[in-house]
């Protein structure tokens, strides 16, 4: 029987996976879009 009442299932796992190339910076373009395409809907509506 498990004494570990935090995790039922056992001991934690940590997943790791190497960074994708190129990731932040389309990240930070879309963010930006969206902000840019709200700023100007928003714009219109005043």
């Amino acid at each position: 029987m498990n004494d570990n009442s935090k995790d039922p299932q056992g001991e934690n796992e940590i997943l790791a996976h190497e960074p994708v190339k190129g990731y932040r910076p389309v990240l930070i373009a879309f963010v930006a879009m969206g902000a840019l395409y709200l700023a100007v809907i928003l714009a219109r509506t005043l």
